[in-house]
C-alpha cells in the first residue's frame, strides 16, 4: 500500500519534513531542503490515507495527519530514515537524529517498544502531553501541575473566574523564561532569574498591578514547581500575574485582587534553530509606545502578535518581522531581530517599540566582549534585510533563530551565517553552564554542585 502524494510545507518555518507512522510504534523521517517537498512511495500501513490537515504551534505545538495527532520533542525514530533526494532506504534499523525534534506516536506511548535499552519514561519524558476530550475535541495538557499563589495544583485544578479582570481585558503581565539541562552537572539551570523578575516589576509598575509576593518567594515557588515536574530537558516556563475579580479597571489593591500562577513545559531546541527560518515582513505595525507600550510585557500586547502571527503562517513564512508605526524595523511576535552587515551586527534600539529583550543584551554584550564584533542600536530601513549577510530573531523562546530568507530574498547565501552560529553555540554553552564566567547568570535547580 503506498501513501498518496502530498505536499508537505514547512514546519515552524524551517525545513519541510514530517513524521509519518507505519506499523505499531514506527516512524518515517523525511527532511529536503526544498521549498516544498513530495512525499510519495514511501510504505504505509499504519494509518490511514489522509493528508497533513493542520499544524498547531501553540503552547503544545503538533500537528494532524490522517485524523491522528503527532508531537514534536523528541530525538528518536523507530524504523527507517529515507533520503529526501533519491527517496531511499538509508537504514533499516531505529537511528538517531541529532538537534532536531523529531515527532512521535503518542496515541498509546506506554505500549511502544523500548529504544536503544531506554525505558519509556527516558523515551517519552516526564511531562509528556496527556490527552483528554473536551466538547468533542482532543485537549492537550503538556504538564500535571501548576505553582499558583503559593502552591503547587494538579493541572484541572489551576482556575481563574470567567469574571476577572484577566479574562475579560486580558489585564495581566508575564514572563517567558528559559531553564537548560546539562548531562555534565545533571542540572537543570534557570537562565538569568534576576533580571526577568526585574523586567517583570517593570510591566507591573506600569500597568500599576501589585505582585503580591516577593522576588524570593517567586524564584522559590519556580524551583518548587520544576522539581515537582522533574524536568530533565529543556524547560520553557512562565510566571503570570493577573488582575483577578474586582471593579472594572480598578488597580488599587483595596478593590481589586491580583494573583500569580506559573505553568512549565518541556521545550527542546526547535529544528529550525539548526536549519534556519524563512520569515517576511508582516502588513500589521508593532504597537505604539504611545498607544499599547511593547516595552510592558503584557498579555493585551500578544493580540497583535496574533495578528501577524496568523497571517505569516497562511502565506507559508515562519515567524514574521513587524515594523514601528514609523516604517522601521521593530522586532517580531515573540523576540528582538538582529542583522549582520559587513562584519557588523545591528540591532534596533529599545526606542523602536521594542520589548527591552533580555536575551538581547546578552548577545550584544557577549558579541563584544567574547566574540570582539562591533554591535550598533540604530534604525533599520526595510530594504535592509534584503541585503544583509545575516539576520535572527533572539529571544527566551526563540533563543538564537537564524532567519535564511525575508520576503523570498535570501539573506546572505541562504544558510545560517557563521557570526549567527558563533553566537548561538556560545549563547547555549552559558546557559548550560558550561562557562565559569557566566555561571553567576544561573539558578540551580536541583542543587547538584560540578
Amino acid at each position: 500500500m503506498l501513501l498518496e502524494r502530498h505536499h508537505i510545507t514547512s514546519f515552524e518555518g524551517g525545513d519541510p519534513f514530517v513524521h509519518i507512522g507505519f506499523g505499531p510504534g514506527e516512524i518515517v523521517f523525511f527532511q529536503s531542503d526544498l521549498g516544498n517537498a513530495l512525499v510519495d512511495e514511501l510504505p504505509h500501513g499504519g494509518l490511514d490515507r489522509g493528508k497533513l490537515t493542520t499544524f498547531d504551534m501553540g503552547r503544545n505545538p503538533c500537528f494532524l495527519f490522517g485524523g491522528k495527532r503527532y508531537y514534536h520533542g523528541l530525538i528518536i525514530t523507530w524504523g527507517r530514515r529515507f533520503d529526501p533526494e533519491k527517496r531511499v532506504a538509508l537504514q533499516k534499523k531505529a537511528v538517531r537524529v541529532p538537534k532536531l525534534r523529531i515527532g512521535a506516536l503518542v496515541r498509546a506511548p506506554e505500549k511502544l517498544p523500548p529504544v536503544f535499552g531506554m525505558d519509556k519514561r527516558q523515551c517519552f519524558g516526564q511531562s509528556e502531553p496527556k490527552q483528554r476530550r473536551q466538547n468533542g475535541m482532543a485537549r492537550v495538557d503538556k504538564s500535571d501541575y501548576v505553582w499558583m499563589d503559593g502552591k503547587i495544583v494538579p493541572w484541572d485544578k489551576a482556575t481563574i473566574h470567567v469574571s476577572s479582570e484577566a479574562v475579560l481585558r486580558a489585564a495581566s503581565i508575564f514572563e517567558g523564561m528559559r531553564a537548560y539541562w546539562s548531562d555534565q552537572d545533571k542540572e537543570l539551570y534557570i537562565f538569568k532569574n534576576a533580571e526577568h523578575l526585574k523586567r517583570l516589576r517593570q510591566s507591573a509598575k506600569i500597568l500599576r498591578l501589585s505582585i503580591p509576593f516577593s522576588d524570593e518567594e517567586l524564584t522559590t515557588g519556580f524551583i518548587e514547581l520544576l522539581r515537582k515536574l522533574e524536568f530533565k530537558d529543556g524547560v520553557h516556563f512562565r510566571p503570570v500575574v493577573y488582575f483577578d475579580e474586582g471593579e472594572p479597571y480598578a488597580w488599587k489593591p483595596g478593590d481589586i485582587s491580583t494573583r500569580v500562577f506559573v505553568l512549565a513545559f518541556s521545550r527542546p531546541h526547535a529544528p529550525s534553530i539548526s536549519s534556519g527560518m524563512k520569515s517576511c515582513v508582516s502588513t500589521w505595525r508593532r504597537n505604539s509606545d504611545n498607544a499599547s507600550p511593547s516595552r510592558l510585557k503584557a498579555a493585551a500586547n500578544y493580540h497583535n502578535s496574533r495578528l501577524a502571527t496568523v497571517e505569516a503562517k497562511l502565506n507559508g513564512f515562519g515567524t514574521p518581522i513587524l515594523l514601528n508605526d514609523r516604517g522601521k524595523v521593530a522586532e517580531s511576535p515573540g523576540s528582538c531581530f538582529m542583522m549582520v552587515r559587513d562584519s557588523t551586527v545591528i540591532t534596533p534600539p529599545v526606542t523602536s517599540d521594542i520589548l527591552e529583550s533580555i536575551t538581547r543584551a546578552t548577545l550584544i554584550e557577549l558579541y563584544r566582549d567574547e566574540l570582539r564584533v562591533p554591535v550598533i542600536e540604530r534604525e533599520i530601513d526595510r530594504t535592509e534585510l534584503y541585503i544583509a549577510d545575516e539576520t535572527f530573531f533572539c529571544g527566551s523562546g526563540h533563543e538564537v533563530q537564524p532567519i535564511i530568507s525575508v520576503d523570498h530574498y535570501p539573506v546572505g547565501d541562504g544558510k545560517v551565517g557563521p557570526l549567527t552560529r558563533k553566537i548561538q553555540e556560545l549563547y547555549f554553552d552559558i546557559a548550560k553552564g558550561n562557562v565559569a564566567k557566566y555561571r553567576k547568570w544561573l539558578t540551580p535547580v536541583y542543587g547538584n554542585k560540578r
